[in-house]
């Protein structure tokens, strides 16, 4: 099933470039920008203490493949996941499923540029942080600050 899956986003994402160009990668973070951010404050009000527990772990698992780019950058696609899973809106976790599958060469392109850990790891570090502290905080401001420091290593 997951080979057709990815035939299927191999194909969706040749039709996206075909169409949008080089604009593809603009239009993927400002569509990855919304959905994220809108995630974050709604994982925020849902997340239980387990799952708040398994968001840290999950920091700790890209902190240790911090030196491992491929390894980290699964480990952050893992992260992402399971804060989408947190909003327990299957609709807001397809979302980020189709906008995941256009976003795996950027990923790609990415996960090898040098300090990617050391840049992205404190908004992750944040967030999480932010979950902690209680329910009323929601983490849009550092989840923003994230996707735009994604957006920088993107444009390099």
């Amino acid at each position: 099933a997951r080979a057709d899956s990815s035939r299927s986003s191999g194909a969706t994402r040749a039709v996206f470039e075909e169409r949008l160009g080089i604009r593809l990668i603009e239009h993927l973070h400002h569509a990855w920008t919304l959905l994220e951010v809108e995630n974050a404050g709604v994982a925020a009000g849902n997340a239980t203490a387990k799952e708040l527990t398994e968001l840290q772990r999950l920091c700790r698992k890209m902190e240790a493949f911090a030196g491992n780019p491929e390894a980290f950058a699964s480990a952050d696609a893992e992260f992402h996941q399971r804060l989408a899973n947190i909003t327990h809106n299957p609709l807001l976790v397809f979302l980020l499923d189709t906008l995941r599958d256009l976003m795996v060469q950027v990923r790609s392109n990415v996960a090898s540029l040098p300090n990617l850990a050391e840049r992205v790891m404190p908004t992750h570090l944040e967030i999480v942080e932010v979950f902690g502290g209680g329910i009323a905080k929601v983490p849009g401001q550092p989840w923003r600050r994230h996707l735009e420091i994604s957006i920088g290593f993107s444009a390099s």
